[in-house]
């Protein structure tokens, strides 16, 4: 699973619209589209910020399948 989707899972999990995330985030919101999209990778330090505003790690977003507990 990529990145972009394990995101989009969370988003949708705490019902957060793309606005709200980039409040919390502190990510604008064009960049969080694009890396929604699979149009952009996120950079090391915006990764960082979107893990942390979701209240996950950022291994979890990145590699999901070595089987992380639940974090939202």
């Amino acid at each position: 699973m990529s990145f972009a989707k394990e995101v989009n899972e969370k988003l949708i999990k705490l019902g957060w619209s793309i606005a709200e995330y980039s409040f919390n985030s502190r990510v604008r919101e064009d960049t969080i589209r694009k890396i929604l999209t699979n149009d952009s990778d996120p950079r090391l330090s915006t990764a960082s910020k979107m893990a942390d505003a979701l209240g996950v790690t950022l291994d979890s977003l990145v590699h999901p399948e070595r089987g992380h507990p639940p974090d939202v």
